[in-house]
């Protein structure tokens, strides 16, 4: 019974719309929802207006270039930071395809400057450093501006390894040194050097490419120390050196600050030596740049910064000075032949 209802109901609204047609004013919906049990396609475009002004007039706004709703942008999931010589996907969020992307960094290059997907991927040269930003623009009509996105290389260390190194050496002995950290050549090795004469690499030369591990040779002439140049295949550089035991003397190469009393720290590797006096001082007052072996980050020392630039000792921050601190005078001694 209510099917049969149903039916007449419909019957009677097609003949609402078919009988008696309402021209501009023909209802879209009910010929919609009627006409398909009944009647052709061609009848329904036939009594039913397609002008989209027309459709317009009667409340009825059908857009020619459907568009997704939403924020076009950049994919707050993508990571911000990648390795040197890698690929990391980038995404964007929504968006009209084709989308068109731009990187602008020479060290990083995009796998496609168009894409029919959101989605990319984005590479580093090995020796790539630094961060790059990225523009991805859609294809839809009415396109906005650009989204943008940024992704920097991980910054990766590259030193001397005291560790596992020996600080010194005999004379007609050796010494296994290391470097730690770098980007390897294709064949993984560095290139070393050694300044000084008398000191050899296992080819009998004071060069040679290799592997992060070296031995050292000492001939029968040897004094003072050398010191030892590491170079990867970005350029970048590590140093170290040794101590001959058989021969040599500490002499100062550099100084910092007139304060020579106090607190006093000394700090020896290889074939240099840091002796560190501490001062009290105040804010403001200028700082010696502190060694590395002290400051292995090689912070710029000024009046603000924290250790290893100042320190703050007991006996300098008291009542009557409490900005008072102690900052560092240093001397910097080489091993050389006496």
């Amino acid at each position: 019974m209510a099917y049969l209802l149903l039916l007449i109901a419909r019957f009677r609204m097609l003949q609402f719309c078919l009988i008696k047609p309402l021209g501009p004013k023909c209802i879209l919906v009910i010929c919609l929802l009627v006409i398909p049990f009944f009647v052709s396609s061609e009848t329904i475009m036939a009594q039913c207006p397609s002008d989209p002004e027309q459709n317009s007039g009667l409340g009825i706004n059908i857009p020619d270039n459907l568009q997704p709703t939403g924020d076009f942008r950049y994919s707050p999931a993508n990571s911000p930071v990648m390795s040197p010589g890698a690929c990391v996907p980038i995404h964007v969020i929504r968006g009209i395809p084709p989308y068109t992307w731009g990187v602008a960094n020479q060290g990083f290059q995009l796998r496609d400057l168009q894409t029919d997907l959101p989605s990319n991927e984005i590479c580093t040269e090995e020796c790539a450093s630094g961060s790059a930003t990225i523009t991805v623009s859609d294809g839809s009509e009415n396109a906005g501006p650009p989204v943008f996105g940024s992704i920097a290389v991980k910054e990766y260390a590259f030193e001397f390894d005291w560790d596992n190194s020996s600080q010194t050496v005999s004379r007609n002995g050796s010494a296994l040194v290391s470097v730690k950290g770098g980007i390897a050549n294709s064949d993984m090795h560095f290139f070393w050097s050694i300044a000084e004469p008398g000191y050899t690499f296992s080819n009998g030369q004071s060069i040679i490419t290799g592997g992060p591990a070296q031995t050292i040779y000492a001939d029968g002439e040897t004094c003072g120390g050398c010191t030892i140049t590491i170079t990867d295949a970005c350029g970048n550089e590590a140093s170290g050196g040794l101590q001959n035991e058989s021969s040599g003397k500490w002499k100062i190469y550099e100084s910092c600050g007139t304060y020579r009393g106090g607190w006093s720290s000394t700090k020896i590797v290889g074939a240099e030596k840091w002796k560190t006096y501490w001062h009290c001082s105040r804010d403001g007052q200028p700082i010696c740049q502190i060694p590395p072996i002290y400051n292995p980050n090689n912070i710029a020392c000024t009046g603000g910064d924290s250790y290893p630039c100042r320190y703050t000792w007991a006996t300098c921050n008291d009542s009557k000075n409490p900005n008072n601190y102690a900052i560092p005078d240093y001397d910097k001694y080489k091993w050389v032949c006496p």
